[in-house]
C-alpha cells in the first residue's frame, strides 16, 4: 500500500494569478496537466484513492486555496466530494468537480452553491475563465492579478477583430471555436488574442480573463 505522503505532490510553481490550488484526483496525469494549465504559484495534488478523506481535509484546513478541483470518476468519489464541499462551506473557496456527463446525475445531489461541474475534457482556457469569473474567488487573486494595473484605455485602441475575439473568449468559447465561428484560422485568432494582450498591458491569458470580467474590461470590448 502506498504511503499517504508519497501521493501528495507540489506539482508546479508557476507565475500565474492564482496563488494556491488543490487538485484531488485518481489520475496523476490529469492532475499534472490541469496544474500546468492553471499555472498557479503553488499546486498541491492529492491522489483521491490513496489519501484518506481525513488527510485531505487536514490539507485543506492547513492552507488557504484559491480553488479546489475534485476529479469524479464514480460513486467511490462521493465521500470526497461531500467531505470537501462541507469543509469549505464557510470559506470563499470555489470547488470545481471535474467529471464526465454520464456522472452528472450522481453529482448533482452532492453539490452546493459554491460548486460547479466541469468536463474533464474541457479546454484549459475555459477552465481558467470559470476560475477567474467565480465571484467568490479570494480577494488576493483579484488584487494580485491586476498588480500590473492594465490601462483603462490602451495606448493603441483594440481593433474590431480583437474586440470580437475577446468578447467570444469572455463567453467561454475556445480559440478553435472562435476560429470556426468567424471562418478564420486558429493561428489568426491566437495572434489577435496576443496582440490584444500587449495592447491591454496584461501579462498572460490568466490576467486577460480576469481583466475581461471587470467593468473596465467589459466596456473596452463593447
Amino acid at each position: 500500500m502506498m504511503r499517504e505522503n508519497s501521493v501528495k505532490k507540489n506539482i508546479t510553481r508557476g507565475s500565474g494569478v492564482l496563488n494556491k490550488v488543490m487538485i484531488i484526483d485518481e489520475w496523476p496525469v490529469f492532475s499534472h496537466g490541469l496544474a500546468l494549465s492553471l499555472n498557479a504559484r503553488e499546486c498541491i495534488a492529492l491522489h483521491s484513492h490513496y489519501n484518506s478523506t481525513e488527510h485531505t481535509l487536514n490539507e485543506i484546513e492547513d492552507g488557504e486555496y484559491d480553488a479546489v478541483f475534485i476529479g469524479y470518476s464514480g460513486a467511490q468519489d462521493q465521500k470526497n466530494v461531500h467531505a470537501v464541499t462541507t469543509a469549505l462551506r464557510f470559506k470563499n473557496t470555489p470547488v470545481f468537480i471535474m467529471s464526465e456527463e454520464k456522472h452528472y446525475k450522481e453529482i448533482m445531489p452532492l453539490i452546493t452553491h459554491r460548486c460547479k461541474i466541469l468536463l474533464r475534457s474541457e479546454c484549459p482556457e475555459r477552465i481558467l475563465q470559470e476560475v477567474m469569473s467565480a465571484n467568490y474567488v479570494n480577494s488576493y487573486v483579484v488584487t494580485g492579478a491586476l498588480s500590473a494595473d492594465p490601462m483603462s484605455t490602451p495606448s493603441t485602441p483594440l481593433t474590431h477583430a480583437e474586440k470580437q475575439v475577446l468578447s467570444e473568449m469572455l463567453k467561454g468559447y475556445s480559440l478553435t471555436e472562435i476560429a470556426k465561428r468567424f471562418s478564420k484560422s486558429v493561428k489568426t485568432i491566437s495572434a489577435q488574442k496576443q496582440t490584444a494582450i500587449k495592447r491591454l498591458g496584461v501579462r498572460n491569458t490568466q490576467e486577460l480573463y480576469l481583466f475581461l470580467t471587470t467593468a473596465r474590461g467589459k466596456n473596452l470590448i463593447r
